[in-house]
């Protein structure tokens, strides 16, 4: 048999495998109807505007969800320009069992415009301390 004719290798085990069936719990949403920094500034004021883009927990499918934390992220403004530091919101299930913490993006341009600054934050705009009970960001 030549190379030619061969079937291309099997993928990694984790290119087939979907995040629960690993054991991943939460992950990120994009909330699509935010475009600009003023309304995604907005929206961080009130936990339920950005709670109602998380429809129930994709581990284990309860409507109820607390409002976790902050998280400081970086936008990412491409080569060359200044990055600023955004906040966003963090969200746990209230199921203790499950425990799944989903973070809320804007669509602002894409998902890459958000780089994880790995500094939580209790309030917003930008005030540091730890988000009770989420491992550190080196952790």
């Amino acid at each position: 048999m030549s190379a030619a004719t061969l079937p291309p290798p099997s993928p990694p085990i984790c290119l087939t495998r979907s995040y629960k069936s690993r054991g991943q719990k939460g992950g990120t949403v994009i909330a699509e109807d935010v475009h600009d920094l003023q309304t995604h500034r907005k929206r961080l004021l009130d936990p339920d505007d950005y709670r109602s883009v998380i429809t129930s927990c994709r581990a284990c499918g309860t409507s109820r969800l607390h409002a976790l934390c902050f998280r400081e992220r970086v936008l990412r403004r491409g080569f060359g320009k200044a990055q600023e530091v955004e906040t966003v919101r963090l969200y746990r299930c209230a199921l203790k069992p499950c425990g799944a913490v989903f973070t809320v993006l804007p669509a602002i341009s894409s998902l890459d415009s958000f780089g994880d600054s790995g500094t939580p934050s209790s309030r917003p705009p930008l005030k540091s301390s730890t988000c009770p009970g989420l491992p550190d960001a080196a952790g």
